[in-house]
């Protein structure tokens, strides 16, 4: 249907648009914005158009483009004019517009511009943050009583805060998805047509669709109780046979040395040394530290189970020294910052983060742990300094741990235990690996004269 195409169409469309400025400039870019969205799904008349579409496009605009932030406000009224006063559709006239407003921050340095019925000076990105993003807002107004449900089934299996920030995001992009309010005409249709969705044309990975899946299943389990799991094990993707990538002895040792930070070179260490994973070591607690027995207590971030890894000679010195200054990070904290003094030291995370910040369970100010990303930065920037062309990263040193320790003529069982691994079978994969490594055949192509 090629009704925005005329003349007629954007002479209704300015005539509507005059209602919210008076400035033939905003006027012409609210006209723009809405020709860009019509042009993103020229393939889709816009009768046919859903409140998911919306979703999607300003998720695009929000993550794939340079939009100025002082614009996102045109955008959305741009788009309110096209479906509620244009279009005319059934959803645009519940959709939530005005929490999409609401959700936009002032920035108190940016003018004043000529809309003076929303209220705000100007926009901000929009936040995606799990409860504070308008997707979840549109979710919930539609749905409150189940994602109620959810939350309380999610803290009731006691899952991780990140976790269930990820069952929560893919439960309102499936909510969105649909345009009923009512939860119990949702089935198995849905949740494949969901996943074909995300896996045919946002072209997910493998490990992405398994989650979102098992996300989806969940609600369905705990809040509609309907069980699906056996009916849609179809929808989940083949397990990858792909080996591990693995560093030569001589590879992590030109790695080691590019890392001059001395808190992410230990932390490193540690990964590589103790076979941890990126959550366990950054999560390592001072008590978890035994010198005496040489071991580490490693606390499972994803089995909620613990065990005991040996404590690298090498990294002796260097730990007490981390601890010596974790020590007087917290007597400051007591002295000058004035946090309580009711968490011991021995119970001040290892790597500590160089800033407070509010415990997002109890409100709390307290210092939390060192954040990944410095971590992985480094191990990322070291990886290119010594010129290793393999995808690096903490991962990537566990899997070196446990080849370079079965090379070293450690047994599969032992190798399992200081792993963590549940079943022998993700340990065996690095036999493969060392099998792989000792092949002697010549290629043909060497056997040229």
């Amino acid at each position: 249907m090629t009704i925005h195409s005329g003349s007629l169409f954007w002479d209704k469309f300015y005539n509507k648009a005059s209602a919210y400025s008076s400035n033939l400039a905003t006027i012409r870019s609210l006209a723009n914005y809405t020709k860009n969205y019509i042009d993103f799904f020229h393939e889709k008349p816009l009768e046919l158009h859903t409140a998911y579409n919306v979703y999607k496009y300003i998720n695009y605009k929000g993550v794939n483009t340079t939009i100025p932030f002082s614009e996102y406000t045109y955008l959305l009224i741009s788009l309110k004019i096209l479906f509620v006063e244009i279009i005319k559709s059934d959803w645009a006239e519940h959709f939530v517009w005005d929490e999409f407003i609401q959700n936009i921050h002032c920035v108190n340095n940016i003018p004043q511009g000529d809309l003076p019925s929303l209220q705000i000076s100007s926009i901000h990105l929009i936040s995606f943050n799990t409860y504070q993003s308008p997707f979840f807002i549109a979710a919930y107004s539609r749905f409150p009583i189940y994602i109620d449900l959810f939350i309380k089934a999610l803290h009731l299996k006691n899952y991780s805060l990140a976790t269930e920030k990820i069952y929560m995001n893919w439960l309102v992009r499936f909510l969105n998805y649909f345009e009923t309010s009512n939860a119990i005409l949702l089935d198995e249709n849905s949740i494949k047509d969901f996943i074909l969705e995300i896996v045919v044309k946002q072209k997910v990975l493998p490990s992405t669709q398994s989650q979102a899946l098992t996300a989806i299943l969940f609600f369905f389990k705990a809040v509609l109780y309907k069980d699906y799991h056996k009916k849609l094990q179809n929808c989940r993707p083949k397990n990858s046979r792909t080996l591990p990538t693995v560093l030569s002895q001589q590879e992590v040792v030109q790695f080691f040395s590019n890392i001059n930070h001395p808190v992410f070179n230990l932390m490193t260490k540690l990964i590589y040394g103790c076979g941890l994973r990126l959550m366990e070591c950054i999560c390592l607690q001072v008590a978890d530290i035994d010198f005496s027995t040489q071991q580490i207590l490693v606390r499972q971030i994803t089995k909620q189970s613990n065990r005991f890894v040996t404590l690298p000679n090498k990294l002796t010195e260097a730990l007490k020294i981390q601890i010596d200054s974790v020590e007087k990070l917290h007597s400051n904290d007591i002295t000058n910052v004035g946090l309580s003094a009711d968490t011991p030291f021995q119970q001040y995370y290892l790597f500590p983060s160089p800033s407070l910040s509010q415990d997002p369970n109890t409100s709390a100010i307290r210092r939390h742990h060192i954040h990944k990303r410095g971590l992985q930065k480094a191990i990322y920037n070291a990886s290119k300094l010594a010129s290793i062309y393999k995808v690096v990263n903490c991962h990537v040193l566990r899997h070196s741990f446990a080849a370079h320790l079965l090379h070293n003529g450690c047994d599969i069982r032992t190798t399992q235990e200081l792993l963590g691994h549940t079943n022998v079978k993700t340990t065996l994969q690095y036999v493969n690996i060392l099998n792989q490594a000792h092949l002697t055949v010549v290629s043909p192509l060497d056997t040229l004269t």
